[in-house]
């Protein structure tokens, strides 16, 4: 019998394959991860035993918020509960963004000001630093 069956090589290989989707997913301090839709922030929680910054403070169960610098720290200076498209005005540079919505909610950073050209998302849960400076709207939306 041989050490290595093709049964065993393919389930080494699908191990070797989880393993890299668990790290890409986990990995890293960068507030981006890339998605088949574009950047989106990643969520910041405790993974592998890996401490992360705490949740901002200030943004309700359930709601999006944007702050109004990249710290993430004080009160958001807008925020959104209701699905649908809202237009952006005046948000420039990086901005701390909070998605804390519930369940698949997802909210789309939309480069027009209609919500039709959203080339990326932050899911339920997700924050971190976006650059709002070519999103002219926002949309959220209960999922993908």
């Amino acid at each position: 019998m041989h050490l290595f069956s093709r049964k065993n090589l393919a389930i080494t290989a699908l191990m070797m394959m989880l393993l890299c989707a668990l790290m890409l997913f986990n990995g890293g301090s960068s507030a981006y991860a890339a998605t088949s839709h574009g950047i989106s922030a990643n969520s910041h929680a405790v993974t592998n035993s890996t401490v992360r910054p705490a949740v901002p403070a200030g943004c309700p169960s359930g709601y999006f918020c944007i702050y109004p610098t990249s710290s993430c720290s004080g009160t958001p200076s807008n925020t959104y509960y209701y699905y649908g498209t809202y237009k952006l005005y005046n948000q420039y540079g990086n901005h701390c963004i909070f998605n804390n919505q519930t369940g698949s909610a997802v909210v789309w950073y939309c480069t027009d000001s209609y919500g039709n050209t959203c080339p990326s998302y932050s899911w339920a849960g997700a924050w971190g630093d976006v650059d709002l400076t070519p999103i002219n709207s926002i949309k959220l939306a209960p999922s993908l």
